[in-house]
């Protein structure tokens, strides 16, 4: 009888479409994780260091950019979702190649800006090749070309695919890299690659999604667009902030050192993913049943226990792994050439630990939508680039920075929680 219990409630479970649809989506976004992981130990193995530094600087800058896109892609989700219940599939059919067609637009403006301020923002990255750029320039035009497929996989409930095209796009990025060093491509010539892969994997989307369009007649989508707008820029904001902080190091440590030293700290930074991409599994899991609580008006705060206490023991198991065994890890990932990065292993971890709660408690935070948390961390990411700008004798220090702004910020959102959530906290 009790197993006859036992196999009723997990058929229950697997008929649960949010619990399936969560696990789905995280599961999608864990593999494309290590997929792109993947990717970055590829390049820091066939690249030189000092290539592998201007890749990751790269890198960062549009990641950056590509924030613009993923808050609209996050605003979007919401208008597709209320469309669809409302059955108006013309108007989302039209509405898909409206947000592409801005999307072209606004990749072309950003290739534009690389390709008019090339000879600027070599100097400052201190590119000794500022050809470079041009292939950076030219993947910046397909930047936003992802953002209305994945919102329209989302906001459609189309878990599947949405895994689905998540691995698929990281596993044509490392498609990518691997056929520019195979046919002897350095950085520049592997982003032009990036963004070929980038395009053919839009063509990809459309064929998924073609079952979800309709034949439309032309009608006015200003209300669509202004609400997509006015929900999107606080959570702009949100984003913008913990990507700066995530990022903003790699941009200064390229421009304030050494070719060599400055591949060292991308070589530090990605050892330091393998961290940060199992530990924010766990918010990704968290995000949507906190938001459906909060939705529902149920005490979401107990909801967020047993996510916390996973997310504190995960950052742990991580913090106690890193510091035990150093060298086995570098020198696993990437190899000998790498051996200085050690030493500052430790503090960097701490580091990514402090980034990992960060971003827990501000998925928490937009779940029961206390999206105000960026005016507090605005002036942590200004903080931060102004420490590293007076602060940066060698990585040290750098790092030091890190940990002062993430561990202050981390302080104060948490007090920021407490003042606007007191009379949750006393239930």
């Amino acid at each position: 009888m009790q197993i006859k219990n036992v196999l009723i409630k997990l058929k229950s479970l697997t008929n649960n479409e949010s619990l399936v649809g969560t696990i789905t989506v995280a599961s999608g976004l864990f593999v494309g994780s290590i997929v792109s992981y993947i990717v970055q130990l590829y390049l820091g193995r066939k690249l030189s260091v000092e290539e592998y530094g201007v890749f990751n600087s790269l890198l960062s800058i549009s990641v950056i950019i590509g924030v613009l896109g993923n808050t609209f892609q996050t605003s979007i989700v919401k208008t597709v979702a209320d469309l669809k219940v409302a059955n108006k599939y013309s108007t989302l059919t039209q509405l898909f190649w409206g947000v592409n067609t801005i999307a072209i637009f606004a990749g072309v403006v950003t290739a534009s800006l690389v390709f008019t301020f090339q000879a600027p923002l070599a100097k400052f990255l201190n590119l000794t090749d500022a050809t470079v750029l041009v292939g950076f320039a030219i993947s910046m035009v397909f930047v936003y070309l992802k953002i209305a497929p994945f919102a329209y996989f989302q906001g459609l409930l189309r878990f599947r695919a949405f895994a689905f095209v998540n691995v698929s796009t990281n596993i044509a990025r490392l498609f990518a890299a691997v056929l520019g060093i195979w046919l002897g491509y350095t950085v520049g010539g592997i982003y032009l690659l990036i963004g070929i892969t980038s395009l053919l994997t839009f063509i990809l989307y459309l064929g998924l999604l073609q079952k979800n369009f309709s034949n439309y007649e032309k009608e006015p989508l200003d209300s669509h667009y202004s609400k997509i707008l006015k929900f999107a820029w606080p959570v702009f904001f949100v984003q913008m902030s913990m990507i700066l902080l995530n990022n903003t190091d790699i941009i200064l440590v390229k421009h304030y050192f050494d070719g060599f030293t400055a591949g060292l700290y991308s070589g530090l930074v990605t050892v330091g993913k393998v961290y940060l991409f199992a530990a924010n599994t766990v918010a990704v899991a968290m995000y949507p049943m906190i938001a459906s609580a909060f939705a529902k008006k149920e005490n979401y705060f107990k909801k967020l226990k047993p996510f916390l206490y996973l997310q504190i023991g995960v950052i742990l198991i991580g913090l106690t792994v890193f510091t035990l065994f150093p060298n086995l890890i570098v020198h696993i990932m990437f190899g000998l050439s790498y051996q200085g990065a050690v030493e500052y292993l430790f503090k960097f971890i701490l580091f990514m630990g402090l980034y990992v709660m960060l971003n827990f408690m501000t998925m928490f935070l937009l779940a029961i939508e206390r999206t105000k948390v960026y005016l507090l961390q605005i002036p942590a990411v200004i903080i931060q680039t102004i420490l590293i700008m007076f602060f940066h004798k060698d990585l040290h220090q750098v790092i030091n920075m890190n940990l002062i702004t993430s561990g202050t910020l981390f302080l104060a959102v948490i007090g920021y929680y407490i003042k606007v959530n007191r009379y949750e906290l006393i239930k």
